[in-house]
Protein backbone atom coordinates (compact mmCIF):
# COMPACT_ATOMS: atom_id res chain seq x y z
CA UNK A 1 0.00 0.00 0.00
CA UNK A 2 1.53 3.32 -1.05
CA UNK A 3 0.94 6.64 0.19
CA UNK A 4 0.42 9.47 -2.37
CA UNK A 5 1.63 12.67 -1.21
CA UNK A 6 -0.07 15.49 -3.03
CA UNK A 7 1.24 19.26 -3.25
CA UNK A 8 -1.72 22.11 -2.18
CA UNK A 9 -0.78 25.34 -2.64
CA UNK A 10 -2.44 28.01 -1.09
CA UNK A 11 -3.03 31.44 -1.77
CA UNK A 12 -3.83 34.15 1.07
CA UNK A 13 -4.17 37.68 1.07
CA UNK A 14 -3.42 40.51 3.65
CA UNK A 15 -6.90 40.81 4.17
CA UNK A 16 -7.99 37.46 5.07
CA UNK A 17 -5.02 37.38 8.10
CA UNK A 18 -6.65 39.00 11.20
CA UNK A 19 -4.17 41.60 12.58
CA UNK A 20 -3.74 42.59 16.27
CA UNK A 21 -6.36 44.98 17.73
CA UNK A 22 -5.42 48.12 19.09
CA UNK A 23 -6.54 51.53 20.27
CA UNK A 24 -5.38 54.75 21.14
CA UNK A 25 -6.28 56.95 22.74
CA UNK A 26 -5.55 60.91 22.91
CA UNK A 27 -4.42 62.97 25.43
CA UNK A 28 -3.64 66.55 26.41
CA UNK A 29 -1.81 68.02 29.20
CA UNK A 30 0.99 70.14 30.23
CA UNK A 31 2.72 67.96 32.80
CA UNK A 32 5.94 65.80 32.02
CA UNK A 33 5.95 62.47 30.55
CA UNK A 34 7.21 60.92 34.37
CA UNK A 35 4.11 62.81 36.06
CA UNK A 36 1.36 61.66 33.40
CA UNK A 37 2.32 57.80 34.04
CA UNK A 38 2.59 58.61 38.03
CA UNK A 39 -0.71 60.14 38.14
CA UNK A 40 -2.26 57.03 35.60
CA UNK A 41 -0.66 54.70 38.31
CA UNK A 42 -1.85 56.15 41.14
CA UNK A 43 -5.45 57.57 40.43
CA UNK A 44 -6.40 54.39 37.86
CA UNK A 45 -4.64 51.93 39.33
CA UNK A 46 -1.79 50.73 36.35
CA UNK A 47 1.70 50.28 36.64
CA UNK A 48 3.67 52.10 34.01
CA UNK A 49 7.21 51.80 34.10
CA UNK A 50 9.64 53.78 31.98
CA UNK A 51 11.05 51.94 28.87
CA UNK A 52 15.01 52.79 28.86
CA UNK A 53 15.51 53.25 25.44
CA UNK A 54 13.27 56.33 23.71
CA UNK A 55 11.59 55.95 20.36
CA UNK A 56 13.35 57.58 17.90
CA UNK A 57 11.88 59.06 14.57
CA UNK A 58 13.19 60.84 11.72
CA UNK A 59 11.07 63.24 9.03
CA UNK A 60 12.32 65.74 7.04
CA UNK A 61 13.17 67.99 9.69
CA UNK A 62 15.32 65.83 11.70
CA UNK A 63 15.16 63.00 14.51
CA UNK A 64 13.23 63.18 17.46
CA UNK A 65 12.87 61.14 20.64
CA UNK A 66 9.64 59.89 22.40
CA UNK A 67 9.81 58.42 25.97
CA UNK A 68 7.49 55.30 26.58
CA UNK A 69 6.12 53.88 29.35
CA UNK A 70 4.78 50.11 29.37
CA UNK A 71 1.87 48.07 31.48
CA UNK A 72 0.94 44.96 31.10
CA UNK A 73 -1.97 44.37 32.74
CA UNK A 74 -2.49 40.72 33.22
CA UNK A 75 -6.37 41.07 34.85
CA UNK A 76 -7.59 42.31 31.61
CA UNK A 77 -4.69 40.42 29.34
CA UNK A 78 -3.61 43.93 27.64
CA UNK A 79 -0.78 45.97 27.00
CA UNK A 80 -0.49 49.33 27.93
CA UNK A 81 1.75 52.28 25.83
CA UNK A 82 2.01 55.37 27.23
CA UNK A 83 4.05 57.54 24.51
CA UNK A 84 4.87 60.99 24.09
CA UNK A 85 3.93 62.81 20.81
CA UNK A 86 5.70 65.89 20.97
CA UNK A 87 9.84 66.28 20.74
CA UNK A 88 11.93 69.20 19.88
CA UNK A 89 14.88 68.83 18.20
CA UNK A 90 17.93 71.84 17.70
CA UNK A 91 18.29 72.49 13.91
CA UNK A 92 21.77 74.97 13.15
CA UNK A 93 21.79 76.67 10.97
CA UNK A 94 25.01 79.33 9.49
CA UNK A 95 24.37 82.07 7.80
CA UNK A 96 27.36 84.61 6.26
CA UNK A 97 26.99 87.90 8.15
CA UNK A 98 29.78 89.68 6.04
CA UNK A 99 33.06 88.96 4.59
CA UNK A 100 35.24 87.17 7.74
CA UNK A 101 32.24 87.00 10.18
CA UNK A 102 29.84 83.55 10.06
CA UNK A 103 26.31 83.39 12.31
CA UNK A 104 25.35 80.28 13.58
CA UNK A 105 21.56 80.23 14.34
CA UNK A 106 19.60 77.71 16.87
CA UNK A 107 16.25 76.95 16.53
CA UNK A 108 14.02 74.21 17.82
CA UNK A 109 11.68 72.47 15.79
CA UNK A 110 8.77 70.36 17.12
CA UNK A 111 8.25 66.84 15.63
CA UNK A 112 5.45 64.08 16.23
CA UNK A 113 5.18 60.68 16.57
CA UNK A 114 1.52 60.43 14.91
CA UNK A 115 1.26 64.19 12.70
CA UNK A 116 -2.35 63.54 12.42
CA UNK A 117 -2.49 64.55 16.12
CA UNK A 118 -0.34 67.24 16.67
CA UNK A 119 -2.33 68.93 19.68
CA UNK A 120 -2.19 66.28 21.95
CA UNK A 121 1.07 65.69 24.18
CA UNK A 122 1.00 61.98 25.01
CA UNK A 123 -0.50 58.89 23.05
CA UNK A 124 -1.78 55.71 25.15
CA UNK A 125 -2.08 53.00 23.02
CA UNK A 126 -3.88 49.74 24.31
CA UNK A 127 -2.92 46.64 22.24
CA UNK A 128 -4.77 43.37 22.22
CA UNK A 129 -8.30 44.64 23.07
CA UNK A 130 -11.21 42.83 22.47
CA UNK A 131 -15.37 44.27 22.49
CA UNK A 132 -15.72 43.08 26.33
CA UNK A 133 -13.52 45.44 27.82
CA UNK A 134 -14.92 49.24 28.66
CA UNK A 135 -13.12 51.94 26.43
CA UNK A 136 -16.28 54.46 27.22
CA UNK A 137 -15.72 53.80 31.02
CA UNK A 138 -11.91 54.52 30.80
CA UNK A 139 -12.14 57.32 29.01
CA UNK A 140 -14.73 58.75 31.30
CA UNK A 141 -12.33 58.11 34.17
CA UNK A 142 -9.53 59.63 32.07
CA UNK A 143 -10.61 62.86 31.05
CA UNK A 144 -11.75 63.51 35.00
CA UNK A 145 -8.54 63.21 35.96
CA UNK A 146 -6.49 66.70 36.95
CA UNK A 147 -4.44 68.47 34.63
CA UNK A 148 -5.54 66.60 31.57
CA UNK A 149 -7.44 68.72 29.71
CA UNK A 150 -8.31 66.58 26.69
CA UNK A 151 -8.78 63.06 25.90
CA UNK A 152 -10.14 61.94 22.34
CA UNK A 153 -10.60 58.21 20.89
CA UNK A 154 -8.92 58.45 17.78
CA UNK A 155 -9.74 56.73 14.81
CA UNK A 156 -7.01 54.85 13.85
CA UNK A 157 -8.03 53.64 10.45
CA UNK A 158 -7.72 57.64 9.38
CA UNK A 159 -4.58 57.68 10.84
CA UNK A 160 -1.54 57.11 7.48
CA UNK A 161 1.23 57.64 9.84
CA UNK A 162 -0.32 55.13 12.29
CA UNK A 163 2.97 52.46 11.47
CA UNK A 164 4.72 55.08 13.63
CA UNK A 165 3.13 53.05 16.52
CA UNK A 166 4.93 49.74 15.52
CA UNK A 167 7.43 49.78 18.02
Amino acid sequence: MAIQKSKNIVKLSLDEFSFEEFKLIAIQTHLEDYKVAFTLNKMLEMRFIKEPVEIEFTNETGTGSFSHFIFEDSRNDLIWSLVQNKSFIQNNTSQKNSLFTEIDHKFSSQINLIPELNKFDYLLKIDEIDDYYDIDSFISKLSNLKHISTVYLADTEQIKSINNLIF
